[in-house]
């Protein structure tokens, strides 16, 4: 039993750990059977990593230039995730000129969806954590994958993430104070600074979502989907939420009932001053329309209405 065990050539800090030891000068090999487990990785993440229970092996090697650790098949029941199964590889060299770095591979499943906020590494760009920690409200992961490339240079550490969550029964909305899409099924993938979603259900003001189109990217969110259900909600989506301003109250005054079918396109900037842009297209159906300021009144359309303040085209997540 270790109940202590400093940073030694960059290799993560640990605390109390369990298990039986076999080693040499040359090699070595714990085999994991322990309790109430702490990792530190510094300068990736600000907490320590707090393992219930762990089973597993790792092993060891000393070689000329380096020292190599390698685990597989690890089971580590965490606080913070819950129960994940991989391993790691770190590659510690012997020359203090050169950086120890860590690999990391991980999956799990049914975990809670927020457990993002413990996984993603300090680096990750400020504005797409902070969008992730206010717009990310809840829901479950069905399965998840995990991988994480760490170079511990002290001075500007090199961490490359990739984050793969299938989640369901989950809420999210697009912009702080905007509506809450419900009973979202879909996916989220984060590759280091990128962010791809795809949402084939959920529901919101306005109706049911039939394949929302999420992309993160440099600083701005592309938001692509369609919206079926009663135009009443659709145009009340449009009247009452902050999507009025984006629109520019140009359906203030609009009274419509029937069915729609439509397709929402917005680009969002999330840092500096850079207006929202916006794209609507409604395919009315059997509705009746009136509007008020215009003294306008229609029965039984079957059309569309397009509201764009400029054309745009948003980004492939080929190209992401």
């Amino acid at each position: 039993v270790y109940k202590r065990q400093d940073s030694y050539l960059g290799i993560p800090k640990l605390e109390n750990v369990s298990g039986v030891l076999a080693a040499n000068k040359h090699s070595g090999r714990i085999q994991l059977d322990g309790k109430d487990t702490l990792v530190y990785l510094n300068n990736v993440y600000d907490h320590a990593l707090y393992i219930e229970k762990s089973k597993g092996q790792i092993d060891w090697f000393i070689e000329e230039h380096q020292t190599h650790v390698s685990a597989k098949g690890l089971t580590l029941q965490t606080k913070d995730v819950g129960l994940v199964k991989g391993g790691f590889q770190i590659w510690a060299p012997q020359a203090l000129i050169d950086n120890t770095s860590l690999e990391l591979n991980l999956s799990f499943s049914d975990v809670d969806l927020l457990a993002h906020q413990k996984l993603i590494p300090n680096n990750t760009v400020p504005s797409l954590q902070q969008w992730l920690d206010k717009n990310i409200k809840y829901g479950q992961v069905k399965d998840g994958l995990f991988y994480l490339y760490a170079d511990f240079d002290k001075k500007a550490p090199l961490v490359q993430l990739q984050l793969y969550l299938d989640a369901e029964n989950s809420a999210l909305s697009y912009l702080d104070q905007w509506p809450v899409v419900n009973q979202a099924k879909g996916q989220l993938f984060i590759d280091n600074d990128v962010l791809l979603g795809s949402f084939s259900s959920g529901t919101t003001i306005g109706g049911d979502i039939n394949q929302l189109q999420l992309i993160f990217k440099d600083d701005v969110l592309w938001i692509d989907g369609g919206l079926m259900g009663d135009t009443k909600g659709l145009f009340s989506y449009l009247q009452t939420t902050s999507l009025k301003d984006t629109v520019d109250n140009v359906f203030e005054n609009w009274v419509v009932d029937g069915r729609h079918f439509s397709e929402l396109s917005l680009k969002v900037p999330l840092v500096g001053d850079d207006e929202i842009l916006t794209e609507i297209h409604v395919d009315l159906s059997q509705s009746h329309m009136n509007i008020k300021d215009l003294d306008l009144a229609f029965k039984f359309i079957n059309g569309q209405i397009i509201y764009t303040c400029l054309l745009y085209t948003s980004p492939s997540p080929r190209d992401s």
